[in-house]
């Protein structure tokens, strides 16, 4: 299940962030993979409580997915996912 559907159109460039901070209790992200299928991962960022990503492009009509891993300095790995319903906005 995802954990957000977000509205995009085809032609936006958009910015995401997931917060992770309820889940790290004190521990701290030391890196942020982003995998994309349908749309594009122009650029990825995190801080230490938080994953960002830079997404472009989709399909008109489409659902398309990013999926976001992250790593902590106490060994834990956390995933989301986001949902893209491509639609003209």
């Amino acid at each position: 299940m995802a954990l957000a559907e977000i509205a995009k159109d085809p032609d936006e460039v958009i910015d995401v962030a997931i917060d992770y901070s309820v889940l790290l209790d004190g521990d701290t992200i030391t890196s942020s993979t982003w995998s994309v299928a349908g749309v594009t991962l122009a650029s990825s960022s995190n801080t230490t409580t938080t994953a960002s990503a830079r997404i472009s492009g989709g399909t008109l009509g489409g659902k398309h997915k990013a999926k976001n891993t992250v790593v902590t300095t106490g060994g834990q790995t956390f995933v989301r996912r986001l949902v893209f319903a491509m639609q003209e906005l």
